[in-house]
């Protein structure tokens, strides 16, 4: 037996206990850093105090990826494996749109917890709906201003304890979330309010709960399609791998979702550390630990030049953020490309086709999920998405992005959501616009413009 046939049979003999102890690893690394921390907290002076948080974070986060894997893997490799078989058999099938049924399978998966986000969203959207001064204070108000209410507590009852409890949830996610030194949205919550304003504004029949139900009896009918035109045997093959995919592949996001858990609580114990940083006069405000270096960081507080250090880097930061253009690929050789690799050359723009399907409509090029504007049905454009651009997946009705593949993130929830999709379409951002109205195919991987 080779070594992946090794690492898929736990999948396939008991998906459930697979899941479970991945799922009972994650939690037990989040806990036992939140415990660490409490500790570092009860220090009472604060030089000890970050040095405490600090040996907190070390021991934590330097093991995260060694614990996980181990229990990753048994989910992630058999389940790309499934993936590719399940498209092998419908392609035996010889159905016009046998690989989009196959990639349906994939349609409002359980067990993935940006999706379970994005529903607690939902929910949120829901008690708000029901609760009148609630209603009028969110979808009649610039969201800038109900952040800023929310943050200072004053939101209509209702309101104040949906989202309150939707970040205590979630609120350690942001728009780029790996970054350590980027803001949380229990810190910046004016995106959150955004979505939470579109959702109030959608009819009951196009709810993201409502959507994500008929993606479940979607995928149900992709794989009866599939299997019915399959001999016995391989109908029975597709629809045991289906079923196995469903109640695994969710499970992608748990360990960046722990990872950023994690983060979370690291972030909030460091800004606390930046705090006494600014009382003792060394840093100029809280975040500046983020721009610090590891050794930096651990002897802050006998350091007089971190200022100096913090305003260059802090300028260098500005100076990237000011770039306009991703490079869809970079060589190892220092090469750089800025265009798709293929592609239709008769298209207007094409890239790679990652979530099938067709759909019309207006284009909204988004650079900040924070401010998107998103109305229900445009195409969402953008250089590309995490989990904190997910919420946009369920109003949007089409996605491109400058940079992706098969399995990144905004590809997989796209297929997910049942959202066409093309990825890898290099300077997509500038060469569409908002309001442009295009077609786009993320089965061909192609866009054409419709306007005159």
């Amino acid at each position: 037996m080779t070594g992946v046939q090794t690492c898929a049979l736990p999948i396939l003999v008991n998906p459930d206990a697979t899941i479970a102890r991945l799922n009972a690893e994650a939690d037990a690394m989040v806990a036992e850093l939140a415990a660490r921390l409490d500790a570092a907290d009860a220090v009472a002076l604060p030089h000890l105090r970050l040095a405490a948080r600090h040996r907190a974070m070390a021991a934590s986060l330097d093991r995260s990826l060694t614990r996980l894997l181990p229990v990753f893997a048994p989910v992630m490799m058999p389940s790309v494996l499934m993936l590719h078989r399940l498209r092998v058999l419908a392609a035996h099938t010889g159905l016009p749109d046998a690989d989009a049924l196959a990639l349906g399978v994939q349609r409002s998966l359980p067990g993935n917890v940006t999706i379970e986000m994005d529903l607690a969203l939902v929910d949120v959207a829901h008690a708000i709906r029901a609760d009148a001064p609630s209603r009028t204070a969110i979808a009649d108000a610039d969201p800038a201003a109900v952040a800023a209410s929310y943050l200072a507590g004053v939101l209509p009852p209702v309101a104040q304890r949906a989202i309150d409890g939707f970040l205590d949830r979630y609120g350690m996610r942001g728009v780029a979330e790996i970054d350590l030194g980027a803001p949380r949205w229990r810190e910046l919550p004016e995106g959150v309010v955004r979505t939470i304003a579109t959702y109030l504004a959608l009819p009951d029949e196009d709810a993201p709960d409502a959507a994500h139900a008929r993606g479940v009896r979607e995928a149900e009918a992709a794989i009866e399609r599939v299997a019915s035109a399959l001999p016995a045997v391989e109908a029975r093959q597709f629809r045991f791998i289906a079923d196995r995919l469903r109640r695994t592949f969710g499970a992608r996001e748990t360990p960046k979702f722990t990872l950023v858990k994690q983060l979370g609580l690291v972030r909030t114990a460091l800004l606390a550390s930046g705090r006494d940083l600014v009382d003792a006069g060394i840093l100029d405000a809280p975040d500046d630990v983020f721009f610090l270096h590891d050794a930096e960081l651990s002897g802050a507080f006998g350091r007089r030049d971190l200022r100096e250090r913090v305003a260059e880097r802090r300028a260098a930061r500005e100076r990237e953020l000011r770039r306009t253009r991703i490079p869809v690929v970079l060589v190892g050789d220092g090469r750089t490309f800025y265009e798709g690799v293929g592609g239709d050359p008769n298209a207007d723009l094409s890239g790679t086709g990652v979530s099938p399907g067709v759909v019309e409509g207006a284009v909204r090029v988004v650079a900040d999920p924070r401010t998107s504007g998103l109305l229900s049905g445009e195409i969402l454009v953008c250089r590309g998405t995490d989990p904190a651009w997910t919420p946009l997946f369920l109003t949007a009705s089409g996605l491109i992005t400058e940079v992706g593949g098969l399995m990144t993130h905004g590809s997989v929830v796209a297929r997910e959501y049942g959202l066409p999709a093309v990825v890898g379409v290099g300077g997509a951002t500038e060469r569409l616009a908002t309001g442009q109205r295009i077609r786009l195919d993320g089965t061909a991987g192609t866009i054409t413009f419709l306007d005159a």
